[in-house]
């Protein structure tokens, strides 16, 4: 038993080698002709020992892959032209097991590995039902808008005086809740008797310096459909450390109080995608519209994408 299990092990660690010595290849980060990584370095890139990749290197060499030049040292081989241009289904069959062979070092069998690119890649995440906790509901809008659109779940909103009050019949049906890092001690505390994954997502830096920068120059009307979501934006903005004067120029009101008569000072006004059937197309005389862009950090919801599907694809 023991020759076989040595050659077992050999034998995966061979093809970990050839995977990521052909994608070099396939990706143009090497040429027929070129050095091959070293012993020492493939040695780290595979986290396989230097017995190992010598004994690759060794049979790679008689395969006709690689050619040992003694006192050189390891080149790819020459004839290696022709393999190096294989039909595309090929060489995405050789990525696709140079990336099993990663995920299995992950600790990611087989099976959750392609359950998770089918989630992932796909449209696995359609529809799968997902808590949106925060204290007011603008900004769970704005949170439950930008991940239907990138994951296409669906989501559920949920004010975290709610959670606190009826959260085991609330939660019953959903995979996960999302927050932001403001609430995530809190959503944790009050879902883990339940087994549910708390998840994290993170503003777009932009949205508040877009807000900031027109808030400096004049009085900025954030016109948003739940005005609880003024001391949060305020204590964002203090956390900042955004000079007084200019949080003071910030006020929330209603898309009704838009039309009011003012004062005839210029301002700023930003409406939420929430409310922009209610504001319309036009402001009102001397108002100019601040367009932030999306809410969301787009690496946030990549994150959570990933995360989500791996989660889904190991139950």
């Amino acid at each position: 038993m023991g020759p076989r299990a040595n050659a077992s092990v050999f034998g995966s660690g061979l093809e970990r080698v050839r995977a990521r010595l052909l994608t070099a290849l396939h990706l143009g980060q090497a040429k027929p002709g070129s050095r091959a990584p070293s012993i020492r370095r493939m040695a780290a890139l595979t986290h396989l020992d230097p017995k190992t990749i010598h004994r690759a290197y060794r049979s790679l060499a008689r395969d006709g892959l690689l050619d040992t030049r003694p006192g050189s040292g390891t080149f790819y081989s020459e004839s290696q032209v022709k393999s190096a241009h294989k039909p595309l289904a090929s060489s995405l069959l050789e990525t696709v097991e140079r990336c099993r062979v990663e995920a299995n070092h992950l600790g990611v069998d087989s099976d959750v590995f392609l359950r998770f690119l089918e989630l992932f890649m796909g449209r696995g995440l359609q529809g799968v039902p997902i808590a949106v906790a925060e204290c007011n509901r603008e900004q769970i809008g704005l949170i439950e808008r930008e991940l239907r659109a990138g994951l296409g779940v669906a989501t559920r909103e949920m004010l975290i005086t709610e959670l606190v009050a009826h959260h085991p019949s609330l939660l019953s049906t959903v995979r996960g809740v999302v927050t932001t890092d403001c609430h995530r001690q809190e959503v944790s505390e009050i879902v883990a008797p339940l087994g549910i994954p708390v998840y994290r997502v993170a503003l777009a830096p932009e949205f508040t310096t877009t807000l900031i920068r027109h808030a400096r120059k004049a009085p900025l009307s954030m016109v948003v459909s739940d005005r609880r979501y003024a001391p949060v934006l305020r204590r964002m903005l203090r956390q900042m450390q955004v000079p007084r004067e200019v949080i003071a120029q910030f006020s929330f009101i209603r898309p009704a109080e838009l039309a009011s008569p003012g004062s005839g000072v210029p301002r700023s006004v930003y409406v939420s995608p929430l409310v922009t059937r209610e504001v319309g197309t036009s402001l009102p005389p001397g108002m100019r519209r601040v367009k932030p862009g999306r809410y969301l950090a787009a690496t946030s919801v990549e994150s959570l994408k990933a995360q989500l599907a791996l989660d889904l694809a190991m139950r």
